[in-house]
C-alpha cells in the first residue's frame, strides 16, 4: 500500500518518517513525523469499511462534545481497499498492568463510568447485523485462518500479552 502520496497531500512536505508501532494486532499502527509534529498513521483492515469508520468517528465526536479527550482524525482516505487515517500523537504512556496505584484505577473507573453514561444518549446511522445475518458471514475455514495469522503477530509481544491473547484465541479455535 502506497502511503507517500497520502502523507505528501496532508503535509504538503516531502520529507517525512514513518516507524511501524507494535501492538497493532487487527491495523497496521504507524508513527508518522513530519519536522517536529507526530501522528499516528493507522491502516485498516479491509474489513473496516469507509462506512463503519465515519460511525466511528461520528461516535469520537459524540464523546468529545461531552468532554471526553478523544484524538479526533485529521485526514481520512481509501488507499487500495483500506481506509487510511491520521490522528495527532498523545504523549502518555500506558499504566503498568497490575502494578496500577488505586488513584488510577479510581481515575479510570471514573473515565469509564462517564463514557458509559454518555453512550446510553448515542444512536447510530448504521444498523447493527441480526443475529442470522452474522451466522451467514461466519465462515470455520477463513475463522482459523485468521487466528493463525494473529497467532504469528504475537510473536513480537511480551510474555502476558501473548500468554492472555493465546489464551482467548483458544477459546475461540
Amino acid at each position: 500500500i502506497k502511503l507517500g502520496p497520502f502523507i505528501q497531500k496532508f503535509s504538503g512536505q516531502k520529507a517525512w518518517h514513518l516507524e511501524l508501532l507494535k501492538g497493532g494486532l487487527l491495523n497496521q499502527n504507524y508513527l508518522l513525523t513530519i519536522g517536529a509534529k507526530k501522528f499516528v498513521l493507522k491502516v485498516y483492515r479491509l474489513e473496516m469499511t469507509q462506512a463503519k469508520l465515519i460511525e466511528m468517528h461520528r461516535l469520537m465526536k459524540f464523546v468529545a462534545d461531552r468532554s471526553i479527550p478523544v484524538a479526533y482524525p485529521l485526514q481520512q482516505e481509501n488507499i487500495d481497499g483500506h481506509e487510511v487515517v491520521i490522528y495527532p500523537f498523545i504523549i502518555g504512556t500506558h499504566p503498568p498492568r497490575y502494578k496500577n496505584t488505586h488513584f488510577l484505577i479510581r481515575s479510570m473507573g471514573s473515565m469509564l463510568g462517564k463514557i458509559d453514561l454518555i453512550l446510553d444518549d448515542y444512536k447510530p446511522t448504521i444498523e447493527s447485523p441480526s443475529h442470522e445475518e452474522l451466522i451467514k458471514l461466519f465462515e470455520p475455514s477463513k475463522t482459523l485462518e485468521q487466528i493463525k495469522l494473529l497467532r504469528e503477530e504475537l510473536s513480537g509481544h511480551s510474555y502476558v500479552i501473548k500468554r492472555e491473547l493465546t489464551n482467548i484465541l483458544n477459546i475461540h479455535e
